[in-house]
């Protein structure tokens, strides 16, 4: 298995990633896979969140990141301030934004700029095992 994440780069900033028991997860943490802390720039996500369920729960809290950075998670809140609206739309643009990088090899090449003719072959043999489409 790689190694894990421990950090990202979300628009310039540095965001930790720290892979932690559930009960650090607060008092949500049997219903929670991860967790945003927009004062501490950290992302923790389940040590037990593995593969595609733990990448899909990493691309859900870089999506929470994102609703904070553009102040559309205060937007959500006046709407329901219960926070399910939220969860909502992070579970639905978290999935589709790690569907898209699993799918689409010779996009993520484009992306950081390396010849998918190359490259591409490589990363669509590893997003076929992974069960994507990759083709």
């Amino acid at each position: 298995m790689p190694e894990r994440i421990s950090s990202l780069r979300l628009r310039g900033d540095k965001v930790q990633v720290r892979y932690v028991h559930p009960d650090e997860l607060g008092d949500e943490s049997e219903h929670c896979d991860g967790l945003f802390t927009s004062h501490d720039g950290l992302i923790e996500v389940r040590h037990d969140a593995l593969g595609a369920g733990g990448l899909r729960t990493l691309c859900h809290e870089i999506t929470h990141y994102f609703l904070v950075w553009g102040a559309l998670s205060d937007v959500f809140l006046s709407h329901d301030d219960t926070g399910k609206l939220e969860e909502g739309v992070c579970n639905a643009i978290g999935s589709m934004l790690y569907e898209v990088i699993r799918d689409n090899p010779d996009l993520v090449c484009e992306i950081i700029g390396v010849d998918s003719k190359q490259t591409g072959e490589q990363i669509r043999e590893i997003v076929g095992r992974m069960g994507g489409v990759g083709e």
